[in-house]
């Protein structure tokens, strides 16, 4: 039988280092997802400072993240599922009234109309600048093409003398036109 010296069996487990790294993965996803940089960076740096004490990662893991969890409570008690709480809220008003969802869809419907006015004109815009893009670029395809030659022809001897002279070719040819 095999005896480990310094430390705990568990923190030493492999199973239980993936755990927190998944539990790690969640908790920094979450945090994104609220956009919640602050409890973020708690995160990391109470990670990045625990591992200059330890090597376990186990370890590392389990201190970062309750020494972020906790600054999070600290930070706003009611506030990490105030959102979700709202709206569950919401719900079961809506369910019982149902000549304010009447009303309330009668505005959205105005709104949705409204917006879709704006859609449409910004959809012409984009079309529009599209459209001169477009032309630009055909515009440009000759040039681009002489360019292209032209690197091909000087390809294997370019210096600053050389690329100077390309430079007033090119120049001269587009002074021509």
């Amino acid at each position: 039988m095999k005896k480990t010296y310094g430390g705990n069996i568990f923190l030493k487990n492999k199973l239980v280092l993936y755990i927190f790294v998944f539990l790690a993965l969640i908790d920094v996803y979450n945090h994104l997802l609220y956009n919640d940089t602050k409890t973020l960076f708690v995160l990391i740096i109470a990670g990045y400072i625990t591992s200059l004490f330890t090597e376990n990662m186990t370890v590392v893991l389990i201190i970062a993240l309750v020494v972020s969890n906790v600054f999070k409570q600290a930070m706003d008690p009611n506030g990490y599922y105030k959102n979700m709480r709202e709206n569950f809220e919401n719900k079961d008003e809506g369910s019982n009234d149902n000549s304010e969802t009447e009303n309330d869809n009668d505005d959205n419907f105005k709104n949705e109309n409204i917006n879709t006015k704006e859609t449409l004109s910004d959809a012409q815009q984009m079309v529009d600048i599209q459209e001169k893009l477009i032309n630009n670029l055909e515009k440009m395809t000759p040039y681009v093409e002489k360019m292209e030659t032209f690197a091909n022809k000087y390809a294997g001897n370019i210096n600053k003398s050389n690329f100077q002279n390309m430079v007033k070719q090119v120049k001269q040819s587009v002074a021509n036109k």
